[in-house]
This record gives structure tokens, sequence and C-alpha cells, in this order.
């Protein structure tokens, strides 16, 4: 298993791992874990998370889904700029870039599976697949990785809770389901708020693009699981997820009405004309614009650059992504102004023919 360094990069990963360019971006299985031989996060001292760190790193370096080019992340012996490139990644939660704990990750080389060892909980188990289907095949190499772990770390459980986890929420099966959604046709018409309101109401959390804690930019969501559900009631969460979905495509089908057409249009164009002639550029704004080219795309208008395109500029324009692109440390005004050129010729030359 190889450390992870941005200097040992020989190319960017690609950015199309795991995403989609529908509606649904991606869906995320995670358990959550804890040793019953150490105090939790919380309460553990520094030479505890080291060791449970060793061990965990050794336990997991012949395991099969890591053996070929899988990567270790340990947080304390990384740059900042290398721990914001992987939650950037959605590798690592944004809280463990100001945990004190020694914690770190152990992910996959496609960056689908990811095991993190002293985030809220000694464990974080997950799987990011950019479909439903996908995610049932993957689904048992979770549960086989998670029993894998339990074999050897002997996890914190009661007979009347279930397992035992930091935050109360997750206890009994300590299992969540998650999707990373883009929600533009509700934001342009108007009907977000409403559907993002009854989600809430079904007890599911709504999230920023980080997840927990995190900021919304631009149409993009992470809906996850309230309560902890059975790992076998993962399919009616999807079909959850598959309303979200429903309700999304309406509104989009609504934004193309006659009465509509030319206010979608005209929103979407002016959009890309900002995108092609912008010369500072946020990540705030790249995202919100590149959503809404994505968003134009996918209801028929004929936006003249291709799909994986988009969806490599929404992971590429993040702030320590395009640090390494440009090849070295650049200020916030620096990064706008190499963000805005960089969109500018991806957007010339992702164009077909």
């Amino acid at each position: 298993m190889n450390r992870f360094s941005i200097e040992k990069l020989s190319a960017l990963p690609s950015a199309g791992n795991a995403l989609s360019s529908g509606i649904i971006i991606n869906l995320r299985l995670r358990y959550a874990r804890n040793s019953s031989r150490f105090p939790f996060p919380r309460a553990m001292k520094k030479e505890a998370a080291e060791s449970l760190w060793r061990d965990v790193s050794a336990a997991l370096e012949r395991y099969e889904l890591f053996l070929d080019g899988g990567r270790s992340a340990y947080l304390p012996s990384m740059k900042r700029s290398e721990k914001i490139f992987l939650v950037e990644r959605r590798i690592l939660s944004p809280d463990m870039l100001k945990n004190a704990l020694p914690s770190g990750a152990i992910f996959s080389s496609d960056e689908k599976y990811a095991v993190l060892v002293n985030e809220e909980d000694h464990f974080r188990i997950s799987v990011t697949e950019p479909d439903e289907y996908s995610l049932r095949e993957s689904s048992d190499n979770l549960a086989s990785l998670e029993r894998f772990l339990a074999e050897r770390f002997e996890f914190a459980r009661m007979k009347r809770y279930g397992y035992l986890t930091s935050c109360p929420s997750n206890l009994g099966a300590a299992f969540r389901v998650s999707a990373l959604v883009r929600l533009g046709g509700s934001v342009l018409a108007k009907r977000a708020d409403e559907l993002l309101d009854s989600v809430e109401k079904k007890g599911y959390y709504v999230r920023g693009y980080y997840g927990e804690k995190s900021r919304y930019f631009g149409d993009v969501y992470q809906i996850s699981t309230g309560d902890s559900p059975e790992p076998s009631g993962v399919g009616a969460v999807c079909d959850f997820f598959s309303s979200i979905a429903k309700k999304e495509q309406s509104a989009r089908d609504l934004l193309m009405a006659p009465d509509r057409r030319a206010r979608t249009s005209d929103i979407v164009w002016r959009a890309w004309g900002i995108m092609n002639s912008a010369r500072l550029m946020s990540f705030d704004e790249s995202l919100s614009l590149i959503s809404l080219m994505l968003l134009g795309k996918n209801i028929g208008l004929d936006i003249p650059v291709a799909d994986d395109v988009l969806r490599r500029l929404i992971v590429e324009c993040q702030p320590a992504h395009m640090q390494v692109i440009a090849g070295g440390e650049m200020n916030a005004a620096e990064r706008d102004e190499y963000r805005a050129a960089y969109l500018r010729r991806s957007l010339a030359v992702g164009a077909p023919g």
C-alpha cells in the first residue's frame, strides 16, 4: 500500500469516478464502528490512536480491495494541501482537518472503498457508487470488509442498543445510506425549499457538498438517512432517492414548458457566457455555473461541451485541485484568476467536433 502524496501523483485521478451526469451524482453506504478495546475517539489518548492506526494499516495492507494501488493517508504526516485535496475528493471528512487526534484513511485505487480511522468513531467504512445497480454489487464487498475488521478489532456492541457509536443517532445497525444529488431544476423552478422540507420531514438529513456541517454549493446537496436502517433496507432508501429524482425531473420539465422555455434558456446561456469570458472565478460560482451547464444539457439545450468534461471540471475547480493542476501554491486571488482561465480553456477543448 502506498502512502498518499500529491507529489507522487503522475496525473490527476479521474474525476469521473463514481460520478454520473444525472440527478443522482452518486450513492454511498457507510458503517460506523468502534473497537471495544479503546475509549471512543473523544476520550482517546494520542498513543492509543497511533496504535489503532498502525494495527488497522497492517491489517488492510494486504486486503484484496486495497492491493491494486491502494493508498494510505495518515494525517499527522501530511501537508495541509494534501488533506484538503482528499476532502475535495470526498475521502476525508472536513472535521478530520480539525481533529487533534492522530487519524487517517485507507482507500482503494478507484476511491470507491475507504476506511477512515479515528474520525468521529474509530472506523467509518464506506463505498461510493454512481447508481443503485453498482451499489448493490459493491455492498457485499463492503459487508465483507466490515466483517474482516470485526474479526480483528472486536467492535463495541450491546444486545439492547446494537453497535455503540459516538453519535446516538447512529446506534443500532450504525449504517447509513446517502445520495449526492443535483436539484438545479427545483432551484430554478422555486420548488427546492418545498422538496427539501419534505425530505427532512421523512427523517432524512440534508447537508452540503462535503457532508455534515459543510456549505451548500450551487444546486448540489447530500441527502442521508437519519435513523440507522438495516443494510437489508438499502433498496427502500434507494427507492426514496429515486422519488426525489422524479420530483426534480418534474421541475425540469416545468422549466421547458412553453411559457418558461425562453427564461430558462436565457439563464443557462448567460451562465455559459460568463464561463467563457470571466477573468476571475471562485469555486462557489464555478460550481453553480457548471451545474447550470449540466442542467441545460439534461433538459435538451444544445450546450457545446461534453458531459464528461463538465463532470471533470466540477471536481477540478476546487481549490486544492487547482493548485495541483497549476503545479504550485497560490493565494485565493491567484486561484480565482487561474480557475477562470482554466475553465475557458477546458470548455474550448471540450466542445464536440
